[in-house]
């Protein structure tokens, strides 16, 4: 009963939090919501273990999500849920403009940790692309990374687009300015000559994904392009509701956004996804994503965070699909030419064996 209310909750919190969302990532704290807190006050049991550890746990720990209605807010939001379920702070996951934000925010000292990855932390590290002009200093490190983040790109049924080339002279939903998904377009559609000198070849329309996928359904655009896992919340609504078809790339394109090492691996969308909606293997590019914190974070606390996240694996599979598409084997993999992994979270891989 526990984890239904909380889920609801949950739910609830983040319908509430939607209005706020897709604005521009400044460096202001002011764009993030709080939608989901626990634990922290006796009010459920935690482990003998982790209590005896209290001394390691501050009282309150945020980890910075995303947009509202994607899976990156609703895992981050589970996480915070069975963490705080098992220690005695209380965890919160906040509703934010997305990854690029995130790392805003913990520099100006919003948050432990935050939805991103290694890829991420590189650019914001080294000024590139939307950190062009405002290079983070902040040290981050990688945490987990349990998410493969898909590239979809989704048209209007009845647009006509049949490519990616095709988007030319459409309107197309490329995230809130400022957001993950905006760098994402512009990293993508850069690399395959359809945005250059801070222009596109087709209409941009700066919408967050929720309020982009309505635009959609509605006949207001003709293409969305997201990175989430598949299915995608809210492509599936618009599958049943006949609204959208997936389109992929060439295999020259995902060759060119791979030779770019601009984070992307080549990635399939298999035949049958979507309730077999999609009739047929879709070629496309995929990246990871998980966690990331502050370098500065004590190496017991990560320790002690990624051991009691490992151990309640089971309990994440039941908020969110996300988790069984993953194990706590699998999460340490981290590509460290990027961002290295933080000592805490790399002592607890190696001492269960699932790193070298």
């Amino acid at each position: 009963m526990k984890k239904i209310i909380s889920i609801l909750l949950t739910i609830s919190f983040l319908f509430t939090a939607m209005t706020g969302c897709g604005q521009t990532a400044e460096k202001s704290s002011e764009q993030s919501q709080e939608v989901q807190s626990s634990g922290g006050n006796g009010s459920v049991a935690k482990d003998s273990e982790t209590q005896s550890k209290t001394d390691v746990w501050p009282k309150f720990i945020t980890i910075l999500g995303a947009s509202s209605g994607g899976n990156a807010i609703l895992s981050v939001s589970a996480i915070a849920q069975v963490v705080s379920e098992h220690v005695p702070s209380t965890v919160t996951a906040q509703v934010t403009a997305g990854s690029n934000q995130n790392v805003l925010l913990m520099e100006q000292g919003e948050g432990q940790f935050a939805w991103g990855d290694g890829y991420l932390i590189y650019t914001a590290h080294n000024g590139l692309e939307s950190y062009e002009n405002d290079p983070v200093e902040l040290g981050m490190c990688q945490v987990m990374n349990y998410s493969k983040t898909i590239v979809q790109l989704a048209v209007r049924k009845g647009s006509g687009i049949k490519s990616i080339q095709d988007l030319k002279g459409k309107k197309v939903v490329v995230g809130a300015a400022g957001s993950g998904t905006e760098a994402m377009s512009k990293r993508i559609f850069g690399n395959l000559g359809l945005y250059k000198d801070g222009k596109y070849d087709f209409e941009a329309e700066y919408s967050g994904v929720s309020e982009g996928c309505d635009l959609i359904s509605n006949g207001l655009a003709d293409a969305i392009l997201i990175g989430g896992s598949i299915p995608f919340t809210n492509f599936t609504e618009m599958f049943i509701n006949e609204k959208i078809e997936l389109i992929g790339f060439t295999e020259d394109e995902v060759k060119t956004l791979v030779d770019a090492n601009c984070g992307y691996m080549a990635g399939t969308i298999p035949a049958g996804s979507y309730d077999g909606k999609v009739g047929e293997e879709l070629l496309t590019v995929a990246s990871t994503g998980g966690l990331i914190c502050r370098e500065d974070l004590p190496e017991e606390l990560v320790y002690e965070f990624v051991k009691t996240v490992c151990e309640n694996w089971s309990e994440l599979e039941e908020y969110h699909d996300i988790f069984k598409q993953t194990s706590p084997e699998e999460i340490g993999l981290a590509n460290e030419e990027w961002a290295p992994l933080h000592p805490g979270a790399k002592k607890y891989y190696q001492e269960k064996g699932y790193l070298k």
